[in-house]
């Protein structure tokens, strides 16, 4: 046994000279955690060199420092490996790359010091030790599903203003006017190492070069994560982007790779030189328009055709790669095409063409997060890399301020993915993170060794609820479940009406469409609006059930007695209130349903009552929410703008006034 905690002293920390400074930043995670675990109020400083007996040392094999120190310890083995040895007098944990040495760290904080890998989203963490000792044992391991795994931070809004003062994106957006502080950045890439994620997107937007939007990628770029771009800024160079560009230096063009080629180029080089200076970057590729919009929707001149815009974006992408070999001066780098919306539809098509070193991501289709048909039709070539973006949410007709992507659809989602040569590269969609931690744990470790992540939400409770574990477990299948489904037809229209690719599935062990907050939302304010919706025969009905069932499963969340502290603290925080605010969102949107109809009937009084029930269904979301805003995360919901709880209600209370 290895005394790791002896009266309240923790083992001291050896890390090899010679470790990339982020193998340094992760093992000082590790020893932050043994101060907590062990009840000290300041970690001890971290040593370096040759350890004494009865330490704990950290070193990667290529290191011959790290490599002489532990010859009497476990080897690892593969890329990004990692071993951890206990012995009696001392524990290695050893990687055959940084990223290896760093998953062993966090794995020695995860298995073996019980630390949820999410704990700075969730707040949940063991309790304190006076004494720990640990047997002697091996733990080894390597990434055996995808190559690349990363987040993406998109759709951020509440992550963007929670924490003031990190700094003005100027940005001719709605949204994202505010930079996502710099603290709430830190906690985002320690919790992307800490699940064993290699690639983070940080942001929608990143201007990098401004200097507060440019934080944010130091931040992930000082961690050791690869850092790339949203596939509407490829080149790191969105719309806006263009536009800054172009005021900061008093000119004034069209923004269009027709008629300003030169003028493109030139953009392209220079954020192309401010991106380079960082060590792990992968490229994204890629023509877009406006926002998260087809590249003609901004350009005049593109043509009409399918081939016309798929050669002119395939000329773009081929000028992009070869822009970029050229700053680097080397063709060995990353770089990725997404095919989201129209790049989806014109690659099916043949259109579009992409350099062979350029991985080829597929993405699903947000409203349902299954493939689109692109993802089944399209050859795979022999010796291209292929990858895969997935949402667990997605603005502005799927999951964003509460679960919703069934463990089980991830999971079929991820294996046809390697089934089907997609094992590259897995990128997770996921907005504000705290939202998503359970689906986030669930896809780091699908994405790590599908094999081994057999129920990943046992997993996940297991670690925050202990004993209490199954029960709630079962409470968040019975959440799953009491989403509303919608038809086929339904999905059929929404992907038709924006440039997706339909796929019909037959029969699935799961929801294909459920109707998740996002969709609600959008649902009733197109009721409102008179905007063309398409309606499932007895919408009222299906969001009556869907309401009793998350009622029933909110109240059981709320008197479960088996959980207290700071993973009772959670519990309220997430699963009972996600069940309310779903429980609210269906009863307002079947409240609008039926207030709008009784409206077109002429029944005024009646549709007054309904209207005004629904406008309480919101404000009942806003006063139980509260609950959430407590601790570190006081104004968590300060940048609600995405589903925008507050705007919601007095959109019901102005029309209303029509009434």
């Amino acid at each position: 046994m290895f005394q790791l905690i002896e009266n309240g002293k923790s083992a001291e920390i050896f890390a090899a000279d010679g470790e990339e400074s982020w193998v340094y930043l992760a093992a000082e995670d590790l020893q932050k955690d043994l101060c907590r675990l062990s009840g000290k109020e300041r970690p001890k400083p971290l040593a370096y060199g040759v350890p004494k007996a009865n330490s704990i040392f950290i070193g990667t094999v290529s290191n011959p420092q790290a490599a002489e120190a532990a010859r009497g310890a476990e080897q690892p083995t593969g890329k990004e490996g990692y071993a951890i040895t206990v012995q009696e007098n001392m524990i290695y944990i050893l990687g055959t790359d940084d990223f290896g040495t760093m998953w062993g760290i966090y794995t020695f904080c995860e298995e073996i010091l019980n630390i949820p890998p999410c704990y700075l989203f969730d707040g949940v963490l063991p309790d304190v030790r006076q004494n720990l000792a640990v047997p002697a044992q091996i733990i080894s391991g390597r990434p055996k599903s995808f190559g690349f795994r990363g987040f993406f931070l998109n759709d951020e809004d509440l992550l963007t203003e929670w924490m003031e003062n990190g700094g003005i994106r100027d940005i001719d957006y709605p949204f994202y006017g505010q930079v996502i502080h710099p603290q709430a950045m830190e906690m985002v890439a320690e919790t992307a190492l800490r699940l064993k994620m290699n690639l983070i997107i940080p942001s929608s937007f990143v201007d990098i070069c401004n200097p507060a939007e440019e934080t944010l990628v130091a931040i992930c770029a000082r961690r050791g994560l690869y850092v790339s771009q949203h596939h509407i800024e490829p080149m790191g160079v969105s719309y806006f982007t263009f536009q800054n560009y172009l005021k900061a230096r008093g000119e004034k063009c069209e923004i269009s790779f027709i008629s300003n080629r030169k003028k493109m180029f030139e953009i392209w080089r220079h954020y192309a030189q401010k991106w380079a200076k960082y060590p792990r970057v992968i490229w994204q590729l890629g023509l877009r328009g406006k926002a998260d919009r087809p590249v003609w929707h901004a350009d005049r001149l593109v043509g009409s055709t399918p081939k016309e815009r798929g050669s002119l974006i395939s000329d773009a992408i081929h000028a992009q790669y070869e822009l970029v070999k050229d700053v680097l001066g080397t063709e060995n780098f990353y770089s990725t095409a997404t095919l989201w919306m129209e790049g989806a539809d014109l690659f099916n098509q043949g259109f579009l063409t992409i350099p062979q070193k350029t991985t080829i991501i597929f993405s699903d289709i947000g409203y349902n997060q299954l493939w689109s048909d692109d993802f089944w039709r399209v050859k795979r070539e022999k010796g291209r890399s292929y990858g895969v973006y997935y949402h667990v949410q997605f603005w502005n007709w799927g999951p964003h301020l509460t679960e919703g992507t069934q463990p089980e659809k991830m999971r079929y989602c991820l294996e046809t993915a390697l089934q089907s040569a997609c094992g590259d590269y897995a990128i997770l969609n996921i907005s504000n993170i705290r939202e998503f931690t359970m689906s986030a744990f669930g896809f780091s470790k699908m994405a790590w060794d599908i094999s081994s992540a057999t129920d990943t939400v046992l997993q996940y409770c297991t670690q925050l609820y202990g004993g209490a574990a199954e029960t709630v477990c079962t409470f968040y299948r019975r959440y799953f479940n009491a989403f509303a489904e919608g038809s086929g037809e339904l999905l059929r229209w929404y992907c038709d009406r924006n440039n997706f690719n339909y796929h019909e599935y037959g029969p699935l062990p799961f929801h294909n469409l459920s109707l998740n907050d996002g969709f609600l939302r959008r649902f009733a304010q197109d009721l409102m609006t008179g905007d063309e919706h398409f309606h499932d025969p007895g919408m009222e009905k299906l969001f009556e059930a869907a309401s009793i069932g998350f009622n029933e499963v909110y109240a059981d969340v709320k008197k479960e007695s088996g959980v207290s502290g700071a993973a009772k603290a959670h519990l309220i925080s997430s699963l009972e209130l996600h069940s309310y605010v779903m429980h609210c969102l269906y009863d307002y949107a079947k409240n609008v349903k039926l207030g709008t109809d009784s409206a077109r009937r002429q029944n005024k009084q009646e549709a007054r009552v309904f209207l005004t029930q629904a406008a309480k269904n919101l404000e009942d979301i806003l006063t139980k929410r509260a609950c959430a805003e407590t601790g570190v995360f006081l104004n968590w919901y300060r940048g609600d703008k995405k589903m925008n709880i507050l705007q919601m209600k007095q959109d019901v209370l102005t029309y209303l006034k029509t009434i």
